[in-house]
């Protein structure tokens, strides 16, 4: 009997930590994207030089070390702060899209970035006072790196119906 019992004791111990080693490997597996941007991102020292603005729209030049080369950009995110909250920003570069772009490692000059409200944002006088910038990044075949660029406060613009 005291055999069976040491027996089940074992058994029931195992169970106990594989379970605990698949919550731990579940976890690494959902944090992972974010420690890789943490321990290895793509860019760093980012920063922005501001232009007077365009109408409506932000204008700024970004500069910044990339410090991963391997890593394609997939999308880009621009977000504007106004009055406590996060809207949306279209961002051209040199009049066009951010592209699907790989870069060598090293200091870049990234540009004339034209940041500009959509149009169901602007039915409200809006006061611009931060931009935000994130993206995700291709760096190998398991997933998609995120990348925080950076957040900055704005020159002040208020942006109107129109």
């Amino acid at each position: 009997m005291r055999h069976a019992l040491g027996v089940v004791e074992g058994i029931s111990a195992t169970l106990v930590g594989i379970g605990v080693m698949l919550v731990v490997g579940l976890v690494l597996v959902v944090r992972a994207p974010a420690i890789e941007a943490r321990l290895l991102p793509v860019w760093s020292q980012m920063s922005i030089e501001w232009e007077p603005a365009d109408g409506d729209d932000l204008l700024g030049a970004l500069y910044g070390y990339k410090d991963r080369g391997e890593c394609r950009l997939v999308e880009i995110v621009a977000e504007v702060a106004s009055r406590g909250y996060w809207l949306p920003a279209e961002i051209t570069i040199a009049g066009r899209p951010p592209g699907k772009t790989t870069r060598a490692t090293g200091w870049q000059s990234l540009g004339l970035w034209r940041f500009h409200l959509r149009e169901q944002d602007r039915r409200t006088p809006q006061v611009l006072e931060r931009l935000r910038l994130s993206a995700h990044y291709q760096c190998h075949d398991w997933w998609l790196t995120p990348a925080r660029l950076g957040e900055w406060p704005t020159p002040t613009l208020l942006v109107s119906e129109g």
